[in-house]
């Protein structure tokens, strides 16, 4: 299948000892991870954003998969990037969040990076996902104006509902099992302004995770996609404070 312009995955390679996994979220493509990769390549991290299964070609593709599969391209996406480096920085947005919190559990990244990543949703529809996917294939999407290019927010415009299923299973495994075993430094970050995934979820994250070096930042004028919106560049020299600080 035809992959869309501008949902391809991407490598940056950088001039210091560590790499940055960038994990794009649910309907979205590494084009929305461009601005913070191109910004941390600057800074010398080696940059990589896998394009997951399912995603950047059509919704009926992704209709096909579930979490297990996108988990499965980061694992083998991380495991590529720790043959060479040894620091590696894992940041995930929403349904990326998830997947970065899983992989930070099992394979104990240098420093963990979760934006807008779902605990809690606005959306009560999901608690009936059991019934509601055997009726309704395909959800709108709702649009966020984002103060960037088009080519930075390349995404499907409508939602396949019958994946969500396996994505609420992954929600549920990161809080019984995954957070509790997170030990690395953590940075939560959330958009004030989300319509989407409600601010206790961050503030849920931060209060399970076991690391030690753990913060939170909720970025009051910014919606669920901080990294796209009118705040961005604080939040991009807020994560480059993070990673730069010793811990």
């Amino acid at each position: 299948m035809e992959t869309m312009i501008g949902a391809e995955p991407f490598y940056l390679k950088g001039n210091n000892d560590k790499a940055v996994l960038l994990i794009h979220g649910y309907t979205g493509t590494p084009s929305q991870m461009r601005l913070l990769g191109d910004f941390l390549n600057g800074l010398g991290y080696t940059v990589y954003a896998p394009l997951l299964p399912g995603h950047g070609t059509t919704p009926e593709d992704l209709q096909e998969t579930e979490a297990e599969d996108w988990y499965k391209e980061v694992a083998v996406a991380y495991e590529n990037l720790s043959k060479y480096f040894s620091r590696i920085v894992v940041i995930g947005v929403s349904m990326g969040g998830l997947l970065a919190l899983r992989l930070a559990a099992e394979k104990h990244p240098w420093k963990l990076v979760s934006i807008a990543t779902p605990i809690y949703f606005y959306d009560t529809r999901l608690n009936w996902l059991w019934l509601l996917k055997h009726f309704m294939s395909y959800a709108k999407r709702g649009k966020h104006p984002y103060p960037v290019e088009d080519r930075y927010n390349v995404a499907y415009n409508k939602i396949p509902v019958q994946p969500l299923d396996s994505m609420m299973d992954l929600v549920k495994q990161c809080k019984k099992r995954y957070i509790r075993r997170i030990t690395c430094p953590v940075l939560v970050l959330h958009g004030g302004q989300d319509g989407t995934v409600k601010e206790s979820s961050a503030k849920e994250i931060l209060r399970r995770v076991a690391s030690h070096h753990k913060q939170i930042l909720v970025l009051q004028d910014s919606g669920h996609m901080v990294i796209l919106d009118k705040q961005r560049e604080f939040t991009f020299d807020y994560i480059k404070g993070f990673l730069e600080a010793e811990e």
